[in-house]
């Protein structure tokens, strides 16, 4: 009897284990590698808010160069630049190290909040490989990213 237990508790383990690893299998999230965030995003929302440069102002954008370690790009108003602190491993990013130009607009309301935004971003996640989301230290969004054609490069 205790042979046939002993048995039978070795299926069910085994079976456990099975799943168990089936499950971590297809919950188990792709690496992201540093050239995986290459090019150029187009900020399509803040906070959850979409995105609309003002009459006669640029689109924001983020541009990241892997190679150089670099980040730059637009407020819509003014230029930013700056070192590109990123850990993929980690999924985590810090753009709170950017300086930018200090041109007066017509209209600072977006770039305003994009700053402001920079700030609360502690981490990233690339989703379906064309949508970057930059989140707050509790996952929340704080900014969204669409990467963009090769077309709208440097707009």
């Amino acid at each position: 009897m205790n042979i046939k237990k002993s048995m039978n508790m070795k299926k069910i383990m085994v079976l456990v284990s099975a799943v168990a690893a089936m499950v971590s299998c297809g919950t188990a999230q792709k690496s992201v590698s540093l050239s995986d965030l290459n090019g150029e995003w187009s900020v399509v929302k803040i906070k959850g808010s979409d995105v609309a440069a003002a009459d006669g102002q640029d689109a924001p954008f983020i541009g990241i160069d892997a190679d150089k370690k670099h980040i730059y790009g637009s407020t819509s108003c003014n230029r930013i630049t700056g070192a590109l602190d990123v850990d993929t491993e980690k999924g985590t990013i810090d753009l709170g190290k950017m300086g930018s130009t200090r041109m007066m607009c017509p209209d600072m309301a977006l770039e305003d909040r994009l700053l402001g935004a920079f700030g609360e971003v502690k981490s990233f996640k690339l989703k379906k490989g064309s949508t970057l989301m930059l989140t707050d230290a509790d996952g929340n969004g704080v900014i969204e990213l669409q990467k963009k054609t090769s077309g709208e490069k440097g707009k």
